[in-house]
């Protein structure tokens, strides 16, 4: 009778940890989805800008594209013919062109992965947005990018504030690597490297064969991200090339004379 007493005073107690146990599981998968669910809204959501951006007519993204184009222009126009040059294009203008020309233009320049390119401009941050999949779910993947001077010239200096897909933030890998590659890809020397605040940066180092146009060296020499606009200001300084052909060499140069002859084929 002890013994019986003694188990069945215990399934009280047992039943109770159980009940303990499984609260436990309850609220941690409550917590989960909550985490899951939170993670899976903000990853979902559209920064202002962007909306904006997207919210643009075909009319009036056609009439920005074409004034970017106009911008354009004009800077190659003071590339050829002035010394000193400034330029500014607006986010509107880029906005416009993304939406409107480089679809049409330049369709195969983006991956078919990515959709919708826009950037946001304010006073010392450009901002570069894009739709795309990642981890099996489309979200608007944001890089936040601050640009100073270096004192060289055609070398940028590029810091990444942060990189977030929606409002979540992410590793800023997924933006560093596929830049990387891309700027590589067109010859412009990157650098990497963390600030004293561990934040990534990056020195952008553009070739001098890049910079040359209609006999023209390009120098810029301010990048300036301004409020709703960025600008650019340089000047232009001609290249005198020399020629190695043998016809430019002086005709009573004994060692021209020898050189050329040597070049000449021998008689059949």
């Amino acid at each position: 009778m002890q013994n019986n007493a003694a188990f069945e005073d215990s399934q009280p107690v047992g039943r109770s940890w159980f009940r303990s146990i499984l609260k436990i599981v309850v609220l941690a998968l409550c917590v989960l989805l909550t985490i899951g669910g939170s993670v899976y809204y903000l990853a979902l959501q559209k920064p202002d800008f962007y909306q904006q951006s997207m919210a643009m007519s075909d009319h009036e993204a056609f009439e920005a594209g074409e004034a970017l184009e106009v911008a354009a222009l004009y800077l190659r126009n003071d590339v050829i013919e002035e010394e000193a040059w400034v330029a500014e294009f607006k986010e509107g203008q880029i906005n416009g062109w993304l939406a409107s020309d480089l679809p049409r233009k330049f369709s195969k320049l983006l991956p078919d992965e990515v959709r919708g390119p826009r950037v946001g401009i304010d006073p010392g941050e450009f901002r570069i947005a894009l739709a795309t999949e990642i981890k099996g779910f489309e979200t608007v993947l944001v890089a936040a990018l601050e640009f100073f001077p270096t004192g060289v010239s055609n070398e940028f200096g590029l810091r990444v504030l942060g990189v977030h897909a929606g409002w979540l933030p992410i590793p800023v890998s997924f933006f560093t690597e596929p830049a990387s590659e891309l700027l590589q890809d067109n010859r412009i020397k990157v650098q990497w490297y963390d600030d004293d605040g561990g934040l990534p940066v990056a020195l952008l180092t553009v070739p001098e064969s890049k910079l040359r146009y209609e006999g023209k060296k390009i120098v810029v020499e301010q990048l300036e991200i301004a409020d709703g606009s960025v600008r650019l200001s340089g000047r232009s300084e001609p290249v005198f090339e020399k020629s190695t052909s043998a016809t430019d060499a002086q005709p009573d140069d004994p060692e021209t004379v020898v050189q050329t002859t040597e070049l000449l084929p021998v008689g059949e």
